[in-house]
């Protein structure tokens, strides 16, 4: 009869890595124990120094609990590890801050696993849906990131269709929200590497004839609410990441370190007497929309202009507004650029961040109508932080194209590296 459960004698190993992940956890483990359909549900949870108790909740639990000093911990390294410890048929990979929808749901993800065996299909992950308390800038990374792999509306089952990085990550996305492997094939694949080691994963089985899948037909809460810092560090990471896993990924030409630098202060600056002047506004009868495209009218003809001397970066966010201070001081130590290079590099950065918020827009205008003031004052964070990705993935090009250069722009951008990578 259909819609009727018919329970599958498996037992599933959810592998966690931790560091206090806070109040909510012991939830999460409820939930996890919780489900139903499936033999037996077993959790590892790898720890690498949490101090808020959450460990002897894990072990109140029943949970395998493996602990590891802060510096041992790696994204790879400490899933297989968890990994090792775990002794169910299936391995679920999981974040300490994901939590299931209903009681079925590690089921729903067992029986399309099973259900497409015969078709090669390997591992299988599942879509987002973030918490009410998300982001606008998040929300909107994560519609276009399902929209780009297919499983925005429907489940995708990805195969090998090219080797070009675009196939490569649509195809072949794997998510460590959720990412489910018979325990077997894992033990041949394992992670590898520090960073995006799901993708890493999923490109692997798929170039070896296999299929991953990203479910939409079954979701898992997750979302964040991260400081603009976060994304100016986070993007950077991507960019270096991506570059040097795929030759074709595009880099867009970077003239000077130095006249980047001064393109990112100079839009930091606008914005700074932007939030200072929409603070003073009502917000009227507009749309979202409408306002969105109020501004970037605006700004495309005065981010180029230099902004004047007493405009103070002041972004609400102070380690944002204290790594722009830090690049431009350490751009000041390097031999000045030729004008029409900072010039060129001033126009790229300006056009990167104004393409961001519009694509932005275009989803939000879908989503949101007339602004209130609280829906307001979210909409000019995620402008901040839309500047923030945009610095962050400038800098990643300007560290991959200037890191082998001369010596001062060589140790300028191993700087900018060192600093943005630390703590991703």
């Amino acid at each position: 009869m259909a819609g009727v459960i018919q329970p599958i004698a498996a037992t599933v190993a959810v592998v966690i890595p931790t560091l206090n992940p806070g109040a909510e956890f012991p939830m999460l483990l409820r939930k996890l124990k919780g489900q139903q359909g499936v033999g037996q549900v077993e959790i590892v949870i790898v720890d690498s120094g949490s101090t808020d108790g959450s460990v002897d909740v894990a072990k109140q639990w029943g949970c395998t609990v493996v602990e590891i000093a802060p510096e041992e911990f790696t994204h790879s390294g400490s899933r297989n590890l968890g990994a090792e410890q775990a002794t169910g048929d299936y391995l679920l990979f999981m974040v300490q801050d994901a939590y299931p929808i209903g009681a079925h749901w590690m089921y729903g993800m067992l029986r399309y696993l099973l259900d497409h065996a015969e078709q090669g299909l390997m591992a299988v992950s599942c879509a987002e849906t973030p918490r009410s308390d998300s982001d606008m800038m998040y929300d909107s990374m994560i519609d276009t990131h399902y929209r780009f792999l297919g499983c925005r509306d429907q489940d995708r089952l990805g195969r090998l269709q090219g080797l070009g990085h675009m196939a490569l990550r649509a195809q072949g996305q794997l998510s460590d929200v959720a990412c489910l492997i018979r325990r077997d094939d894992f033990a041949r694949y394992r992670y590898r590497g520090d960073y995006a080691e799901d993708l890493d994963l999923g490109m692997r089985i798929i170039r070896d004839g296999k299929a991953v899948a990203m479910l939409s037909s079954v979701k898992v809460i997750h979302s964040h609410n991260r400081p603009a810092f976060y994304y100016l560090k986070r993007s950077f990471v991507d960019v270096v990441f991506l570059v040097a896993m795929f030759d074709d990924f595009p880099l867009p030409m970077v003239r000077s370190v130095p006249g980047l630098i001064e393109g990112i202060d100079r839009v930091a600056r606008h914005l700074s007497a932007w939030l200072q002047a929409q603070s003073e506004q009502s917000e009227g009868s507009a749309t979202l929309g409408e306002k969105l495209q109020s501004w970037l009218r605006a700004w495309r003809v005065e981010l180029l202009k230099a902004p004047t001397e007493v405009q103070q970066v002041s972004l609400q966010d102070g380690r944002l507004e204290g790594a722009i201070a830090a690049l431009r001081h350490r751009a000041g130590q390097v031999t000045a650029s030729r004008a029409e290079d900072v010039s060129d590099d001033v126009q790229q950065f300006v056009d990167m961040f104004l393409g961001r918020v519009e694509h932005f827009g275009q989803y939000a205008a879908s989503v949101y109508s007339v602004l209130d003031a609280r829906l307001a004052a979210e909409l000019r964070a995620a402008v901040i932080k839309i500047f923030a990705a945009s610095a962050g993935s400038a800098l990643g090009f300007a560290y991959v194209q200037f890191k082998a250069g001369t010596r001062d722009e060589a140790e300028l951008v191993q700087w900018i590296f060192d600093e943005l990578k630390a703590g991703v």
